[in-house]
């Protein structure tokens, strides 16, 4: 009887279990919305560990349609792949969709980034941080940024000496770049990024908030399936501990499906996503460095990023301006191809809140992780490109020379083809798949028939709309001619967002597109690039990421004479 009494409790436990698990897998099937089929404790995430999320993201696209169900653990999400569609959420309907998602954290890093807050503390945040890209800050810039150009340059150089072609690892090149600018441009200092055998401790622990992405899944994961965990345990630990284990395999995804199936885990564990030795280290050095900008004497030595937060927790001047808006700038050409910045959302309202030095530890950190990896993939899957199709990177040394040496701010502005070439990298190697978007009230999707009740998560399919050959004929080929001022308006509409759209679009999309159009012409004109006998054709995502990550990207790279 005892033994009889042990199964029938393990079975009703079990039972509990499934039918608490899987509660909601037939809210999509219910609705007549097709999409793959859920799978106890998982979800649809399981099919992440088959393919990599941008394979995955088309696959799905192509077999269950452009509006299809997934679930997130026991969560169900809707994926629209539908340009109009998405249009309307990020632009028209912008009001009813202004948040991203609800995760609270308890993180600051996590919770007070400009890319995590909602309602008015955003638009406080973006008004503040907006007026670093207005055009006078970035001409000032530049002038920085040609100066880490050339250092990389010389990098280049040193690698090419013997007259021969050389293949190289550029990714790992241009990441120094890219740490190179921001230092320069956001923090005023200088890191020597291209020596290998003495990393700074600044890039030591930048490099572990980019690259350790199995934190996010774990946190994710978490959150939404058990919540109270957080409180019972010291989980930050246990995740330092167990890096090498979790990195990169399917315990990063059992972690993250945890966090969406019980989310009250992060409530009772207090764990953090971000790793604590670099939060300490961001937070001791900003603090320092807050400490001393603050006084009247170093003020005025500083015109980068945190010396604008710095006046705005200062509440100074210079900076008040800013704080219930930005005055309107008339739209370059870059703005014309990538969507517009529009800061309206601030004009019209008179925020309230103060900032804090958490806010600006948090965005500080926010500022490398969307200005280092995304800008470096950028000019590696540039330069990529270039190497594999000699017409084309022999037309754009032409256009670049065709200026004379003269490439400052206004010049790179004023380069079609260089435009273009990024634009179509961005097309085919955008390095977000998908942008989240939360309903903030019942919303009727169109003329679909569908409501997307308030509080779900909506995944917008940039991927599959970038590929899909509807939009993009031959959508797999590398093609500049698409984005030339003469074609464009042939692009259908709205099918092109790599930095987002609408007033919550990706606001360093400017300096971001600089950064990388300066590397090009200055390298484009002294190096060529080719295929070499460890270039990958094609170029295979990897698993288990968030965002685009095709690993080493090798080249050859020589000088010309």
């Amino acid at each position: 009887m005892f033994a009889l009494n042990v199964v029938i409790i393990l079975g009703s436990i079990c039972l509990a279990v499934y039918l608490y698990l899987s509660r909601n897998f037939k809210y999509w099937t219910s609705r007549g919305i097709d999409g793959p089929k859920p799978v106890i404790f998982f979800g649809t995430i399981y099919q992440q560990f088959f393919k990599s999320f941008p394979e995955l993201t088309i696959h799905n696209t192509d077999t269950y349609g452009k509006i299809h169900g997934q679930f997130m653990g026991t969560e169900p999400i809707l994926v629209v792949a539908e340009p109009e569609l998405v249009n309307k959420i990020l632009v028209t309907d912008f009001h009813k969709f202004s948040d991203r998602h609800n995760f609270l954290t308890g993180d600051p890093i996590n919770d007070r980034s400009l890319f995590n807050v909602n309602g008015n503390d955003w638009k406080l945040l973006r008004s503040i941080i907006s007026p670093t890209f207005s055009s006078g800050k970035m001409r000032s810039m530049h002038t920085i940024i040609i100066e880490c150009v050339k250092r990389l340059e010389e990098e280049f150089t040193k690698k090419t000496m013997n007259g021969h072609k050389n293949e190289l690892e550029v990714k790992k090149l241009f990441g120094g770049l890219t740490m190179d600018v921001i230092a320069s441009c956001a923090f005023g200092t200088k890191t020597d990024t291209y020596n290998e055998t003495e990393k700074s401790e600044f890039i030591v622990c930048a490099e572990k908030v980019f690259r350790h992405n199995w934190r996010v899944f774990l946190f994710f994961l978490l959150m939404k399936t058990f919540p109270k965990v957080l409180e019972w345990t010291q989980f930050n630990e246990f995740i330092v501990c167990a890096e090498k284990v979790f990195r990169h395999n399917w315990r990063v995804f059992l972690f993250f499906l945890l966090m969406k199936t019980f989310p009250k885990v992060l409530e009772w564990t207090q764990f953090k996503s971000t790793d604590p030795k670099v939060e300490n280290f961001f937070r001791s050095a900003l603090t320092s460095m807050i400490a001393n900008r603050k006084s009247m004497a170093n003020r005025s030595k500083h015109n980068d990023y945190l010396q604008l937060m710095v006046n705005a927790l200062n509440k100074t001047a210079d900076n008040n301006s800013h704080i219930t808006g930005n005055s309107a700038e008339e739209p370059d050409d870059t703005e014309r191809i990538y969507g517009q910045r529009d800061e309206k959302p601030m004009n019209s309202i008179k925020l309230k809140g103060e900032l804090t030095e958490d806010d600006i530890l948090a965005n500080t950190v926010l500022f490398l992780v969307a200005g280092y990896e995304t800008t470096a993939s950028l000019l590696s899957y540039l330069s990529y490109s270039l190497a594999l199709n000699y017409k084309c990177q022999q037309k754009l040394y032409e256009e670049v020379m065709s200026f004379d040496g003269k490439y400052d701010y206004e010049s790179i502005a004023k380069m079609p083809y260089l435009e273009a070439c990024v634009a179509e990298t961005l097309r085919l190697y955008n390095p977000l798949v998908v942008l989240f978007r939360m309903a903030n009230e019942d919303y009727k999707l169109g003329d679909t028939g569908i409501t997307i009740p308030k509080g779900m998560m909506v995944n917008l399919d940039v991927q599959s709309i970038h590929r899909n050959a509807d939009y993009y004929p031959n959508p797999d080929r590398w093609d500049p001619e698409r984005f030339l001022p003469e074609n464009r308006d042939q692009l259908a509409p709205h099918s092109y967002m790599p930095f987002g759209i609408g007033p919550r679009n990706c606001v360093g999309m400017r300096f971001g597109l600089m950064e990388a159009k300066t590397a090009v012409v200055c390298l484009v004109q002294k190096f060529r690039f080719t295929r070499s006998v460890s270039t990958c054709v094609p170029l295979i995502p990897k698993k288990h990421e968030f965002i685009l990550n095709c690993g080493e990207i090798n080249i050859g790279v020589e000088l010309r004479k």
